[in-house]
């Protein structure tokens, strides 16, 4: 069943070249497709600077580039398409509307744009990435040739299953000619499914820009530019048009502007890169700053950038937050920096705020004493290796335990008997984590396969980070295909990279557990203050750390009443880690973090450019 719902793309036969068909064809789309194109030419304008150079990629017969030059008069568009018979209709309209002088029509091959590094002040792409069998190249060539503060718009069909493509067409498209029906039905087949689309953003890292849906039909990855109009405009559509071409408008008011601040003092530079060191959910870094001003700093993160299956009301994300807090109180504290974090959640833009560090500065020309690559917030690092046990015992471990006593988050520590079950229990919970297709395709989405990837993408984790050696390295690439580790998994494979993960567990001195009073957003961000501030500890005393997630986070989800998100064999071993859970005490927990002694881990996970976080 499940592959009939998730079927692969399937490219659309070749497309029509003769001049009479294209002609036929743009008559069509005049009648049918006005909707559309009013939606996103409204959405185009409101993104973009009221003059400037833009740049119409797959262009066809010209229906955004000449509306757009209709409505801007101070716009110059450059329209690309590599039919020439399409550019040869698209200029007689430009002509025919009075607008030829300020559209230039290019015949050009997309995946390889010949303009220099940002030229354009807006970049749009419509209906056009289905037709591609690898999209990325086209968007690597996007984001080439905007400029830094250009808009970015490209939109594009969403792949639905097959009961939902026969509804689309037949109820979408229900003014369209049969062969439009057949059309559109192919272009349905060829396009990319919502997690391909969201993989495809995240891969290529358009810094601020991000996806958002129309209606039930388009998906688009967008961008506002930071010198957009300051007034709204509204593209004339007949009034009984309009209530349906609301759905394929995006407003840029509902989007951040991001922007690179050159202006932030050295000191500030260096503890938002004391911030950025924190671990957060597969290293995907969802934190952003707002400088208000040099004593005075927004916190916020974008709930865009971990939507995986583990992070259930991005509870996950909040951990990360308090981590990034508990960072930036390090490095304050350390210098005896007077300060303090207010809570306060709310929604801006699109981004959640989580609150404000406030800071009174020992002076005007104050700079850090403290170098971040020698002090624990560096040495502080996810360790995967298998620990050595060290034989602390419970007095060696007062010292770090004590200074959370009394708390909003209480740690417990589990070792001898009580580690052993917690192991057994963790076995459990990977099993389910290694079945899951979504978790699965997550997983392999996160993890950078080659150092050109690495030091491009800036984030996920480098395959050397998961410590699995060259034959488990080898594992990791054949079972990329969820088909593979479907097959592989009902031969053992899950069980036995489950097993490992219990080994590791194991292999330990112990494990944390922290256990918040709040189940609120505020007690996974003070969990994440809490786990941040003992794993420095254990960095200091030089003892490796690694989370592990997967049993407390399934249980987060499974408590909430989600049952009917796990399969029913995965509901049994639910049930069993509950009772499980409850009989360690650990009926409030919501992180373990395992610790021991063990060799450096051969890589760190990398972390973008301190730019990338700021906003205006």
């Amino acid at each position: 069943m499940k592959s009939f719902l998730n079927q692969k793309r399937i490219f659309e036969p070749e497309g029509m070249c003769l001049l009479e068909e294209i002609r036929a064809y743009d008559g069509l789309v005049e009648k049918s497709l006005k909707i559309l194109h009013y939606g996103f030419l409204e959405t185009i304008i409101n993104f973009s600077p009221e003059t400037g150079l833009f740049l119409d990629v797959g262009a066809g017969t010209g229906h955004l580039a000449v509306g757009l030059a209709k409505l801007c008069p101070n716009v110059f568009v450059v329209a690309i398409d590599l039919s020439e018979n399409m550019l040869l209709v698209a200029r007689e309209k430009a002509e025919r509307e009075g607008v030829l002088a300020r559209i230039a029509f290019v015949k050009a091959d997309a995946k390889r744009l010949p303009f220099p590094d940002e030229t354009f002040d807006c970049v749009y792409c419509h209906n056009m990435l289905h037709h591609l069998p690898e999209p990325y190249l086209l968007l690597s060539e996007i984001k080439r040739v905007v400029k830094a503060d250009g808009a970015v718009l490209v939109r594009d069909l969403i792949r639905v299953s097959p009961f939902e493509r026969v509804i689309h067409v037949n109820v979408f498209g229900l003014p369209y000619t049969k062969l439009m029906k057949k059309e559109y039905s192919d272009s349905i087949k060829a396009a990319l499914s919502r997690e391909e689309w969201h993989e495809l953003a995240r891969k290529i890292n358009i810094p601020g820009a991000r996806v958002t849906y129309q209606f039930l039909t388009h998906q688009s990855l967008e961008r506002p530019s930071a010198r957009r109009r300051t007034s709204y405009f509204r593209v004339p559509v007949p009034t009984f048009l309009r209530p349906i071409t609301r759905f394929y408008i995006s407003r840029p008011g509902d989007m951040p502007l991001l922007t690179t601040r050159k202006d932030l003092s050295r000191r500030l530079k260096t503890l938002l890169k004391a911030a950025i060191l924190a671990p957060s959910g597969d290293n995907l870094q969802p934190w952003r700053f707002r400088v208000k001003n040099e004593e005075e700093i927004d916190l916020f993160f974008d709930p865009q950038v971990d939507t995986s299956f583990f992070n259930f009301r991005q509870y996950a994300t909040y951990i990360a937050l308090g981590a990034c807090v508990a960072n930036l109180k390090y490095l304050l504290g350390q210098e005896n920096i007077e300060h303090e974090f207010i809570f306060s959640e709310a929604r801006e833009d699109g981004l959640t705020k989580v609150g404000t560090l406030k800071i009174k500065w020992p002076g005007q020309h104050f700079a850090f004493k403290t170098s971040l690559e020698e002090s624990a917030l560096f040495k502080r690092v996810t360790n995967r290796k298998p620990y050595n046990k060290i034989n602390l015992g419970s007095e060696g471990l007062r010292p770090l335990l004590s200074p959370f006593k009394g708390g909003p988050v209480e740690v417990k520590l589990l070792t001898g008997e009580a580690l052993q079950e917690l192991a057994e229990l963790i076995y459990l919970a990977d099993i389910i984590r290694v079945e899951r297709k979504d978790l699965h395709e997550f997983l392999h989405a996160t993890i950078r396969w080659s150092k050109e990837e690495i030091d491009h993408r800036k984030d996920g984790m480098p395959l050397e980070t998961l410590e699995a050696g060259r034959a488990g390295e080898a594992i990791l690439r054949l079972t990329r295909p969820w088909p593979v580790m479907k097959a592989l998994s009902r031969l053992g494979l899950s069980r036995a990279m489950a097993a490992h993960t219990r080994m590791l567990t194991l292999s330990s001195e112990g494990v944390l557990a922290f256990c918040p009073e709040d189940f609120g957003p505020r007690g996974f961000f003070e969990t994440g203050k809490t786990m941040e501030r003992l794993w420095l500890l254990l960095a200091q005393k030089g003892l490796a750390a690694q989370p592990l997630a997967a049993a407390p986070l399934f249980l987060l989800r499974w408590r909430a009443g989600r049952f009917f998100d796990f399969s029913p064999r995965h509901q049994a071993i639910l049930h069993h880690l509950e009772r499980g859970f409850e009989r360690l005490g650990l009926d409030r927990c919501v992180m373990l973090l395992r610790f021991g002694r063990a060799a450096p881990p051969k890589t760190r996970t990398p972390r973008k450019e301190l730019a990338s976080f700021l906003l205006k």
